[in-house]
């Protein structure tokens, strides 16, 4: 079902800008907008909040590798070819 929404033309204008190419349609436009703020809205669960703040901790404490040291760790030819 296709229904109108009544915008200002201010409001239009801005719109009109944040478009990626001409041709896409404001409905496209007006999804993605939709998905950026729900993407937004979302909670980490607790197992991530916990993961982030091991990372964090290992971070501090030197707990980590340059790109070299791990790929020669790794016996991986940097860079890739």
């Amino acid at each position: 079902m296709v229904t109108t929404i009544q915008v200002q033309e201010a409001t239009r204008d801005r719109l009109e800008k944040l478009k990626d190419h001409p041709r896409e349609t404001f409905d496209e436009l007006l999804q993605d907008l939709i998905a950026l703020k729900e993407e937004e809205n979302l909670e980490l669960s607790e197992e991530a909040i916990k993961a982030i703040e091991r990372s964090e901790e290992d971070f501090r404490k030197g707990r980590v590798y340059t790109t070299q040291e791990l790929t020669k760790k790794l016996g991986i030819r940097w860079p890739l070819k």
